[in-house]
């Protein structure tokens, strides 16, 4: 696939939003290829019970599997995670020069005994302080 067009709407709007919805960014082959993989990354973490959730809550394994740097041990989510396509989508949405992966996040829910999760903000969980505007958002350091 070549490359991915934004329109500056797309762009205002994910600016003001923090989220936008963009279809067909993915060959249905890529989708087949990542589920497969996640699919085996969901086994493996069964099978060694590594739910990379919060320790200090018992029901939190209950509502969903939590992986990271899953693009370390699976080839095709490091494909995913280094396409230069959604790379490039990420840079322009982000108005930014450049961008830099920090990490993939895999959150699994279970069916039908899942669990429903409320409405939270993450700066609890990965804090970054905002250290002012710039063209590109808000710059943020660990």
């Amino acid at each position: 696939m070549g490359e991915y067009l934004i329109t500056e709407e797309q762009v205002r709007f994910y600016q003001e939003n923090g989220f936008i919805r963009l279809d067909g960014v993915l060959a249905m082959q890529e989708v087949e290829a990542l589920r497969v993989a996640l699919d085996v990354a969901v086994e493996d973490r069964r099978r060694f019970d590594r739910n990379e959730g919060p320790r200090s809550d018992p029901g939190y394994a209950k509502v969903f599997l939590q992986m990271v740097n899953l693009w370390e041990h699976y080839p095709a989510v490091s494909a995913y995670v280094q396409n230069p396509r959604i790379g490039e989508i990420a840079r322009r949405l982000a108005r930014a020069r450049s961008v830099r992966l920090w990490h993939d996040h895999a959150l699994i829910k279970y069916p039908k005994d899942s669990k429903p999760t409320i409405w939270h903000q993450d700066w609890v969980y990965w804090p970054m302080q905002q250290t002012g505007r710039s063209a590109a958002g808000w710059r943020s350091t660990m």
